[in-house]
Order: structure tokens, then sequence, then C-alpha cells
């Protein structure tokens, strides 16, 4: 577990719903600081008791703690390679975080953070940069390496176990490895260019693989640009930019699709998907986008939960991370960035449509 000097606590939210209880069924702001850049947060990551968010812009990864029902700032993790924060995933089993380094035209690096301090995993090369897609679990290491040539593709690394696991990508030019999440020993890797909409490769720990892609819908597109992975759901989601709705495999089974609303930056955890929306100027392409929940139950969807606000619909980006209790959001434009907890038990009890308002506790 990581230990994490605690500083200021954070504010309560603010919600239409009359919520802003820190423990139990309102949303927690999160207390940036004044150094909350529009790029803060890009890079999210949770377990349930700890919270990462990359801070690309000046080198580290801010952390949170939950003590009592109250998420605390903690220490930040700092490092030398540029583009550090870039992405960033949380081992739950182990504490470490594993921070990926990368910015255009650069190679790119692998970090992992422990009690001992700050670790090289790996650095990229000439043709292949890394850096761009982590994912971690029970002390291993997935990450992809995608060539300078987009369009060719890539390969995922997994590192960490008694050997380094290599997954090729299945067809050649198809931007593979995109976005990895990992679970379970399994790994699912995005290819949003494979075929005419997309898909993605899930692989086991037994080398076994199924393909997941779509015979073809008008309201999807690049499925792959955004993968996440649960016991009981592989997610494919589309960038944003072509369709906007995505596809859940329902127990990972290839014979099981369900298209759900929702694109973008995605998250998973056990029977739930989070979509946080297309990165794009919303607004101008007139759009209003909220961050999209979708519980699922053995048969397809239970319900959807709408989760938006004032700044977060506006906003040219927005983030999502689950875990088995908690949703975390984060979005930032040239204002500043912005981040808020939910209780996900709650948020899954409540209404459809939950609105969040963090702009006073960041204005105080």
């Amino acid at each position: 577990m990581i230990r994490l000097v605690l500083g200021a606590s954070l504010a309560a939210c603010a919600l239409s719903t009359g919520l802003a209880d820190q423990s139990g069924s309102g949303a927690v702001c999160l207390d940036l600081g004044g150094d909350r850049g529009p790029a803060f947060g890009r890079a999210l990551s949770i377990n349930g008791e700890i919270l990462a968010l990359g801070d690309v812009a000046n080198g580290r990864v801010a952390t949170f703690a939950v003590s009592g029902g109250t998420w605390r700032a903690g220490s930040p993790i700092t490092g030398d390679a540029t583009g550090f924060g870039h992405a960033v995933a949380l081992d739950a089993e182990t504490g470490a975080v594993v921070v990926g380094a990368w910015s255009p035209g650069t190679p790119g690096a692998v970090d992992r953070h422990q009690e001992t301090g700050l670790t090289r995993l790996a650095t990229g090369d000439g043709a292949l940069e890394i850096g761009r897609a982590v994912a971690a679990e029970k002390g291993q290491v997935a990450f992809a390496r995608r060539s300078r040539d987009a369009a060719r593709g890539g390969d995922v690394l997994i590192v960490g176990g008694d050997a380094v696991r290599r997954i090729a990508p299945p067809y050649p030019a198809d931007d593979f490895a995109a976005d990895v999440a990992m679970e379970g020993g399994r790994v699912l890797a995005g290819a949003p260019a494979s075929g005419p909409i997309g898909g993605a490769l899930l692989e086991g720990p037994d080398g076994t693989r199924a393909m997941f892609t779509h015979p073809g819908h008008p309201r999807l597109g690049r499925l792959g640009a955004h993968v996440a992975l649960s016991r009981d759901l592989c997610v494919v989601s589309g960038d944003g930019y072509l369709g906007d709705s995505s596809v859940v495999w329902l127990d990972c089974d290839p014979t099981r699709p369900v298209i759900v609303a929702g694109r973008g930056p995605v998250a998973a955890a056990g029977p739930v998907a989070a979509f946080a929306g297309p990165d794009l100027d919303a607004p101008a392409f007139g759009v209003a986008p909220t961050v999209k929940v979708h519980l699922f139950g053995p048969e397809g969807p239970k319900r959807t939960i709408d989760v938006a606000g004032p700044s977060l619909g506006a906003a040219p980006w927005r983030r999502v991370a689950l875990s088995d209790t908690h949703l975390a959001l984060s979005w930032g434009s040239e204002t500043g960035a912005r981040a808020a907890v939910l209780a996900l038990r709650a948020l899954l009890d409540g209404p459809s449509h939950v609105e969040i308002d963090c702009e006073a506790s960041q204005e105080e």
C-alpha cells in the first residue's frame, strides 16, 4: 500500500440534487490547488482508496487518498522523462503507481513508483514509442508500443512476471495498441483502424485470443481508440469523431455485443462502464456531452445515469476512472482543470441525471 503524506482536505461538491456528502451519496470536488493547468488530470486512475492524476505540464502525478470518508491530497510523484504523467495506472494489489511518459517526437518511457521510489521499466527507441497507454495488475504492467507511423500500429508488452510477454497485432496497419486495459491476467488492446469500424483484441494469460468488432452500424466508428476491461465486460469505445456510440461485450463473449450511447475515454469495473465523451470543442460542434454511466445485468443494460455540470459539459476533454466503490472524473479547459469523486453505489441507486458544480470550490 502506498503511504501518502496527507495534506489539505477536499471541498464538498455542490449537486443540483442537494447532496454534498463526502462519504455518502454525494460527490466530492478535489482541491487541485492553484497550479491546475488545462491538461491537469488528462490521465486518471482510481483503485478505491487511492486516486492519481497526471500533470504533464509539471512532470508529475498528483495523488489523493481517502481516510475516514474524506479524500486528502498526498505528495506528488515526480519524474524526469519528457511527458511524465501522460498515462497512469494504479495497481490495487501492490499499491504501485505506473506512469507513462510521452510527448510528440519523444521515444517515451514507463516508470513504476513504489515505497522504495521510482523505477524505470522501459524506454522507447527510434522505431517504437511507449508511454501513451499503460495498465497494471498484481505486479504486472502492460504498456503499448506504437510505431511512429500510427497506421502501422504496434504491440503490447507485459512485464513483471517470470518472462516478458508480447501481444502482436492480429493484422498489419490496424493502429494496434491505441489503448490497453488489463484484468484477471487478460489484456485488451484497441485497434481502431482494423476493418471498417475498428475493434479490439483480447488475449488471455494462456495466449488464447478473441477479436471484438462489429459488422457495422451507422453510429459506430474507430472502435478501439479507447478500451476498458472488467471481470464482466469488454468495452470498446470510439474516439468520438466518427459515430456517437460504442460496444460492450457482456462477459467478454464475442457473441454478446450491446451497442450503447457513449464514446471517448472509457472505464469499467464489474458490471459498470463509464464513458467520458469525445475530446473536442463540444459547444462548437453543437454537442452538449454528459458522462454516461451504464449498469449491466446478465441480459444487457439495466440503467443509464448521465453526469453533467456547467464546466463538465463545456470542457473540450473529460476523463473517467472506476473502481468497485467510486467513479472519478476529471475535465479541463483554458480556465483550468477540475476533478471529482462520486460514491458508485449511491450513484447507481440515485436519479438518472446528476449535475455537478465544482466551480465554487475551485474559486475559494
